[in-house]
């Protein structure tokens, strides 16, 4: 289950959240894409299925510029 919470947004056109995972710490995948986000505050539960490797980064993608205040986590059941 991952989660995303942004409290604070401003300035950026849309801010695009995912959460990767690797085997190896070197190559990574994508696991899961939130929505965009264009405003706050906004929350988002996914779930994902199947294996997901032991190490987790999470990347943003954004399109202008600005600030944002986000809150990322994943729990393994």
């Amino acid at each position: 289950v991952g989660y995303v919470q942004v409290s604070a947004y401003s300035g950026f056109t849309t801010v695009t959240i995912k959460i990767r995972h690797s085997p190896d710490n070197s190559v990574w995948a994508d696991l899961m894409t939130f929505t965009a986000v264009t405003t706050a505050p906004v929350a988002e539960r996914k779930t994902v299925t199947g294996t997901t490797d032991r190490y987790l980064s999470v990347t943003g993608t954004v399109t202008g510029s600005g600030s944002i205040t986000p809150f990322v986590g994943f729990s393994r059941s």
